[in-house]
């Protein structure tokens, strides 16, 4: 970016009569009895051979030069006249009377200034002193709480102890033991999870993030925030640790998000079922109660009860697989390094995989069987990619396995749950006999953005979604990097220098935005996900 640093140059008369070139004359208001109402700090002085333009000083005609003088300061955007006006309405409430004295104002004038300052006295006490009122359905009640203004009505009718709709910060999740069994003949699922907690600050309250749900357990429930608060039958301590247990079921979502059901046909024609988690950014407490903030990272131990003719996958590698019941299995998972909720995925379905090691790392992509065919591609594009951005950024991968999956029905193009990448079919599946070169080249993009983000979002997270830019401009930038150095017969160094003039297109629009943005709701947060927060700041690494 170029700054000009030319000044512009401005017309001769305005320069020569700029009214801050000339000293200004002594007005002597002594001479003009009617001018008592100004204070000495109100005398108002003007350039030499201009005039101070004030009715009842007499009415005179300008010379040429006074015209020039007035036509500049109308061109410096100043108006003569507007001084005038301002002081005629201040000399307004005065007479003169014909042998030149000023009078005081009338006795009637008076008394309806006083009336008129009385009523808006009035109108300011009253607005100060109402809000001590609570408005509901019984009207304003004696004994009145500061509480009872601030916090709202929970589900059962109580006052919900927090009215944020971010989570208050005594209470931090440590650990969570989460319990998944997922149904794909009733499309249903039940879980439970304990989360331990440590307790920064004394409380009486544990607030956390849940979807509405049927609970045998009473409790609050903010359903606007999607918050449920858990209230201590004693002060919870400083310093300790609790362990939180719920009990809950759901269905699998019909939407795209949370932890939701797909189908699709399978070799044979048969409609088959697929369960996924899609959690960033708001949906991780559909799928279990959770502290469900960036910020709020945990470890986490995932367990997931299946028909033993499907598969499961998760974040961290498989750990043990035990028999739970004819049938039915249970898969448990290594814990994982401390993550954001919006990361944790698993997914549940019949898959076929194919897997190389690369530094340590197993390197997994998955997808259906009849699509098993297509996924080589990918794998050899992910381990290149993992081993350019391990050496660049001189910091390795720090998981054991790195999957990548194709769900046959997917909104995003693909998300970087870490350890456990999910994707659109079309971005990580290549068929060697119908897909195109731009197939390759989006297919190649998609991978290097969501491996990026296994360092930029995954090890380090903004703590707000104000920051999103954090995640997505730095994963936007070095997917145009690592593609360039490692796939240079791609050419898109010419992608990059169109992505750039999009961002300036972009940001020249009146929806423009800036990076970093407050965001108060989640209709704000989902907001974030526009095209600004990926390229505007790419453009600006450029």
């Amino acid at each position: 970016i170029f700054f000009f640093s030319d000044q512009i140059q401005l017309p001769r008369n305005m320069i020569e009569n700029s009214m801050f070139e000339e000293e200004p004359d002594v007005v002597d208001l002594a001479k003009e009895p009617c001018l008592h109402p100004l204070e000495p700090d109100e005398v108002e002085y003007e350039p030499r051979s201009s005039r101070l333009l004030v009715r009842g000083l007499g009415e005179h005609e300008m010379d040429d030069d006074e015209e020039d003088y007035e036509s500049s300061a109308k061109l410096l955007g100043m108006s003569f006249m507007n001084r005038s006006s301002g002081l005629q309405n201040n000399m307004s409430v005065y007479r003169q009377n014909p042998n030149g004295s000023c009078s005081v104002p009338s006795t009637r004038t008076m008394v309806v200034c006083a009336v008129v300052l009385v009523i808006a006295v009035s109108l300011i006490m009253t607005i100060y002193l109402l809000p001590k009122c609570t408005f509901t359905k019984e009207g304003c009640h004696k004994n009145n709480h500061t509480m009872e203004l601030i916090y709202p009505l929970a589900t059962n009718g109580k006052l919900f102890p927090w009215a944020k709709i971010r989570l208050p910060l005594d209470v931090v999740p440590l650990h969570y033991d989460l319990v998944l069994e997922p149904n794909l003949t009733t499309l249903k699922f039940a879980g439970s999870v304990k989360i331990v907690v440590n307790i920064i600050q004394v409380t009486w309250k544990i607030i956390l993030h849940s979807w509405h749900q049927a609970q045998p357990v009473e409790f609050l429930e903010y359903p606007l925030h999607d918050q449920i608060a858990i209230m201590a039958p004693e002060a919870l301590l400083v310093g300790q640790n609790y362990t939180v247990n719920i009990e809950y079921s759901s269905h699998l979502s019909d939407t795209y998000h949370g932890f939701y059901k797909v189908s699709y046909k399978d070799e044979n024609s048969k409609q088959r079922w697929f369960a996924a988690t899609q959690f960033e950014p708001l949906a991780a407490r559909s799928a279990f109660p959770c502290f469900d903030e960036p910020a709020f990272k945990a470890t986490f131990l995932i367990k997931i009860k299946r028909d033993e003719k499907l598969s499961t996958l998760s974040n961290m590698p498989k750990k043990t697989t035990t028999p739970v019941t004819n049938g039915i299995v249970q898969d448990e998972f290594f814990v994982s390094l401390k993550m954001s909720t919006y990361l944790v995925a698993f997914v549940v379905a019949d898959l076929k995989n194919i897997s190389r090691e690369t530094n340590g790392s197993l390197v997994s992509v998955y997808a259906i069987p009849q699509h098993l065919n297509q996924v080589g591609y990918a794998l050899n594009t992910a381990v290149k990619l993992l081993e350019f951005y391990q050496k660049y950024f001189l910091i390795n991968y720090p998981l054991e396995k790195l999957d990548l999956i194709a769900i046959p029905d997917f909104q995003s193009g693909a998300m970087e749950n870490w350890g456990l990448i999910t994707f659109r079919e079309t971005t990580l599946l290549f068929n060697t006999n119908t897909s195109s070169a731009r197939d390759k080249k989006l297919i190649t993009a998609v991978i290097a953005h969501e491996l990026a983000h296994q360092w930029f979002g995954n090890l380090v997270t903004m703590e707000w979604w104000n920051d999103l830019w954090l995640n997505e401009g730095f994963a936007t930038y070095m997917e145009y990097f690592a593609m360039e150095e490692i796939f240079p017969e791609l050419h898109s160094d010419e992608d990059f220098l169109n992505l750039i003039f999009k961002a300036m297109m972009k940001d020249s629009l009146n929806s423009s935005h800036p990076v970093s943005s407050a965001v108060q709701s989640s209709e704000q947060i989902e907001e974030m996900f526009d095209v600004l927060s990926y390229i505007k700041v790419t453009s600006k690494i450029f």
